[in-house]
Protein backbone atom coordinates (compact mmCIF):
# COMPACT_ATOMS: atom_id res chain seq x y z
CA UNK A 1 0.00 0.00 0.00
CA UNK A 2 2.91 2.39 0.18
CA UNK A 3 3.50 2.51 -3.34
CA UNK A 4 0.16 2.94 -4.38
CA UNK A 5 -1.77 4.23 -1.44
CA UNK A 6 -2.25 7.95 -3.11
CA UNK A 7 -3.45 6.13 -6.26
CA UNK A 8 -5.93 4.05 -4.09
CA UNK A 9 -7.14 6.59 -2.29
CA UNK A 10 -7.91 8.72 -5.20
CA UNK A 11 -9.58 5.81 -7.08
CA UNK A 12 -11.76 5.43 -3.72
CA UNK A 13 -12.12 8.96 -3.88
CA UNK A 14 -13.60 9.34 -7.39
CA UNK A 15 -15.46 6.33 -6.82
CA UNK A 16 -17.56 7.88 -3.41
CA UNK A 17 -17.78 11.29 -5.32
CA UNK A 18 -19.45 9.40 -8.69
CA UNK A 19 -21.80 6.99 -6.67
CA UNK A 20 -22.83 10.29 -4.28
CA UNK A 21 -22.81 13.18 -7.06
CA UNK A 22 -25.28 12.51 -10.14
CA UNK A 23 -23.68 15.17 -12.13
CA UNK A 24 -19.76 14.21 -11.14
CA UNK A 25 -19.23 11.78 -14.02
CA UNK A 26 -20.74 14.49 -16.87
CA UNK A 27 -18.08 15.37 -18.95
CA UNK A 28 -17.99 19.45 -18.28
CA UNK A 29 -17.75 18.56 -14.55
CA UNK A 30 -14.70 15.91 -15.01
CA UNK A 31 -12.90 19.10 -17.68
CA UNK A 32 -13.60 21.44 -15.19
CA UNK A 33 -11.96 19.59 -12.26
CA UNK A 34 -9.52 18.90 -14.89
CA UNK A 35 -8.65 22.68 -15.42
CA UNK A 36 -8.82 23.77 -12.09
CA UNK A 37 -6.07 21.57 -11.15
CA UNK A 38 -3.90 21.76 -14.23
CA UNK A 39 -1.87 24.53 -12.80
CA UNK A 40 -1.01 23.50 -9.56
CA UNK A 41 -0.18 19.52 -11.64
CA UNK A 42 2.34 21.91 -13.72
CA UNK A 43 4.02 23.65 -10.53
CA UNK A 44 4.06 19.72 -9.06
CA UNK A 45 5.89 18.27 -12.02
CA UNK A 46 8.70 21.00 -11.43
CA UNK A 47 8.67 20.35 -7.88
CA UNK A 48 8.59 16.83 -8.70
CA UNK A 49 12.11 17.07 -10.91
CA UNK A 50 13.74 19.02 -7.43
CA UNK A 51 12.62 16.15 -5.54
CA UNK A 52 13.63 13.08 -7.86
CA UNK A 53 17.44 13.80 -7.54
CA UNK A 54 16.79 14.74 -3.62
CA UNK A 55 17.00 18.37 -3.65
CA UNK A 56 14.05 21.45 -2.76
CA UNK A 57 12.88 24.17 -4.53
CA UNK A 58 11.67 26.81 -1.84
CA UNK A 59 11.41 29.14 -4.39
CA UNK A 60 8.92 28.19 -7.37
CA UNK A 61 6.17 29.91 -5.59
CA UNK A 62 7.79 33.58 -5.38
CA UNK A 63 9.45 32.58 -8.75
CA UNK A 64 6.05 32.37 -9.95
CA UNK A 65 4.97 35.57 -8.62
CA UNK A 66 7.77 36.73 -9.82
CA UNK A 67 6.94 35.86 -13.82
CA UNK A 68 3.30 36.93 -13.13
CA UNK A 69 4.23 40.15 -12.35
CA UNK A 70 7.35 40.92 -14.94
CA UNK A 71 3.94 39.96 -17.80
CA UNK A 72 1.85 42.25 -15.98
CA UNK A 73 4.27 45.47 -15.83
CA UNK A 74 5.38 44.44 -19.51
CA UNK A 75 1.65 44.18 -20.95
CA UNK A 76 1.16 47.23 -18.43
CA UNK A 77 3.57 49.49 -20.18
CA UNK A 78 2.03 48.52 -23.66
CA UNK A 79 4.26 45.64 -24.49
CA UNK A 80 3.54 43.02 -27.21
CA UNK A 81 1.87 40.24 -25.99
CA UNK A 82 4.66 37.93 -27.45
CA UNK A 83 7.67 39.59 -25.42
CA UNK A 84 4.95 39.71 -22.36
CA UNK A 85 4.75 35.45 -22.84
CA UNK A 86 8.68 35.56 -23.49
CA UNK A 87 9.46 37.41 -19.91
CA UNK A 88 8.07 35.26 -17.58
CA UNK A 89 9.76 32.29 -19.03
CA UNK A 90 12.75 33.86 -19.37
CA UNK A 91 12.25 34.67 -15.24
CA UNK A 92 11.97 30.98 -14.43
CA UNK A 93 14.78 29.87 -16.62
CA UNK A 94 16.76 32.38 -15.23
CA UNK A 95 15.45 31.35 -11.61
CA UNK A 96 15.95 27.95 -12.40
CA UNK A 97 19.34 28.09 -13.51
CA UNK A 98 20.63 30.61 -10.31
CA UNK A 99 19.43 27.93 -8.09
CA UNK A 100 21.04 24.88 -9.92
CA UNK A 101 24.02 26.70 -10.83
CA UNK A 102 23.97 27.47 -6.65
CA UNK A 103 23.26 24.09 -5.47
CA UNK A 104 25.43 22.35 -8.27
CA UNK A 105 28.79 24.64 -8.54
CA UNK A 106 28.59 26.36 -5.18
CA UNK A 107 27.34 23.51 -3.16
CA UNK A 108 25.09 25.68 -1.38
CA UNK A 109 22.41 23.43 0.18
CA UNK A 110 18.76 23.25 -1.94
CA UNK A 111 17.19 24.50 0.96
CA UNK A 112 18.99 27.23 1.80
CA UNK A 113 19.70 28.48 -2.32
CA UNK A 114 16.50 28.50 -3.25
CA UNK A 115 15.16 29.69 0.18
CA UNK A 116 17.54 32.90 -1.12
CA UNK A 117 16.74 33.03 -4.54
CA UNK A 118 12.91 32.97 -3.42
CA UNK A 119 13.00 35.77 -1.33
CA UNK A 120 15.35 38.02 -4.15
CA UNK A 121 12.03 37.05 -6.09
CA UNK A 122 9.58 38.34 -3.56
CA UNK A 123 11.41 41.07 -2.87
CA UNK A 124 12.01 42.41 -7.21
CA UNK A 125 8.04 41.40 -7.38
CA UNK A 126 7.13 44.02 -4.85
CA UNK A 127 10.19 46.50 -6.31
CA UNK A 128 8.01 46.53 -9.77
CA UNK A 129 5.00 46.97 -8.32
CA UNK A 130 5.33 49.15 -5.65
CA UNK A 131 3.53 46.39 -3.58
CA UNK A 132 0.03 47.80 -5.48
CA UNK A 133 -2.14 44.94 -7.88
CA UNK A 134 -2.42 45.16 -11.71
CA UNK A 135 -6.29 45.45 -12.39
CA UNK A 136 -6.19 46.09 -16.04
CA UNK A 137 -7.37 43.26 -18.02
CA UNK A 138 -4.93 41.29 -20.06
CA UNK A 139 -5.58 40.84 -24.14
CA UNK A 140 -7.19 38.28 -25.34
CA UNK A 141 -4.51 36.62 -27.07
CA UNK A 142 -2.97 36.42 -23.41
CA UNK A 143 -6.19 35.25 -21.86
CA UNK A 144 -6.43 32.31 -24.41
CA UNK A 145 -3.55 30.89 -23.22
CA UNK A 146 -4.76 29.85 -19.84
CA UNK A 147 -8.71 29.98 -20.75
CA UNK A 148 -9.39 28.65 -24.10
CA UNK A 149 -10.37 25.55 -25.58
CA UNK A 150 -9.35 23.76 -28.64
CA UNK A 151 -11.08 20.13 -29.49
CA UNK A 152 -13.18 20.82 -26.50
CA UNK A 153 -10.52 20.31 -23.97
CA UNK A 154 -9.09 23.43 -21.83
CA UNK A 155 -5.86 24.69 -23.22
CA UNK A 156 -4.48 24.58 -18.78
CA UNK A 157 -4.98 20.73 -19.69
CA UNK A 158 -2.92 20.82 -22.68
CA UNK A 159 -0.70 22.81 -20.87
CA UNK A 160 -0.24 20.55 -17.86
CA UNK A 161 -0.44 17.59 -20.47
CA UNK A 162 2.44 18.91 -22.27
CA UNK A 163 4.26 19.81 -19.23
CA UNK A 164 3.78 16.19 -17.23
CA UNK A 165 4.81 14.49 -20.82
CA UNK A 166 8.17 16.89 -21.31
CA UNK A 167 8.78 16.18 -17.70
CA UNK A 168 8.34 11.73 -18.42
CA UNK A 169 10.64 12.33 -21.56
CA UNK A 170 13.88 13.93 -19.31
CA UNK A 171 13.30 11.96 -16.41
CA UNK A 172 12.99 8.44 -18.14
CA UNK A 173 14.70 9.27 -22.20
CA UNK A 174 17.50 11.06 -21.09
CA UNK A 175 21.12 11.21 -19.78
CA UNK A 176 19.46 13.89 -17.37
CA UNK A 177 16.91 11.52 -15.68
CA UNK A 178 19.35 8.68 -15.68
Amino acid sequence: IGTWGTCIALVVLFVAFAASAPNFLASANLLNILRQASFLAILATGFTLALVVAELDLSFANACSLAAVCMGALLDRGMAPWIAVAAPLAVGLAIGAANGLAVTRLRIPSLIATLATGTIANGAAFLITGGIAYVKRPPEAILALGRGVVAGVPVLVLWMAAVVLLAHFVVRGTRLGA
